[in-house]
């Protein structure tokens, strides 16, 4: 059996990693939520945010990190991160109007940024699609 090169090794490694990171990217994308939430318990915002965003980029079909980035960035005190959570949700509510937890994270953007009637209107939809009257009446 002949020897790889250093090269050699590099290539096949880095290969391999790349291969992992295609099979496994949902679990890599959930463990960064899981990250997240750790660095939000400890009081680093900043770091779940960053943590939340990788993983919907590493996997963007994944609705609990994206609802966490969304509804950190809606209930943040700057209006320019409202605008950018109802940007973030826009298309896959395109693809899923009913899905409840991205309903409401745009419904609280529109709060901090006093749309104040389309909230009204996404806060009874969520309280419909989740058959929770607290959003009806929030």
């Amino acid at each position: 059996m002949s020897q790889l090169s250093r090269r050699q090794r590099f290539v096949c490694a880095g290969c391999a990693l790349v291969l992992a990171g295609v099979f496994f990217r949902n679990q890599l994308s959930s463990a960064l939520v899981t990250r997240g939430d750790e660095a939000a318990t400890l009081g680093d915002v900043p770091s779940a945010m960053r943590a939340y965003a990788r993983s919907i980029l590493i996997d963007p079909s994944n609705d609990v990190g994206l609802d966490r980035l969304a509804f950190r960035l809606a209930t943040s005190t700057h209006r320019d991160d409202a605008r950018i959570a109802i940007e973030l949700v826009r298309a896959p509510l395109r693809q899923k109007p009913d899905d409840g937890p991205l309903v409401a994270d745009r419904a609280f953007a529109e709060v901090r940024l006093d749309q104040l009637s389309q909230a009204r209107d996404d806060f009874a939809r969520v309280g419909v699609l989740n058959h929770d009257p607290r959003y009806i009446f929030f």
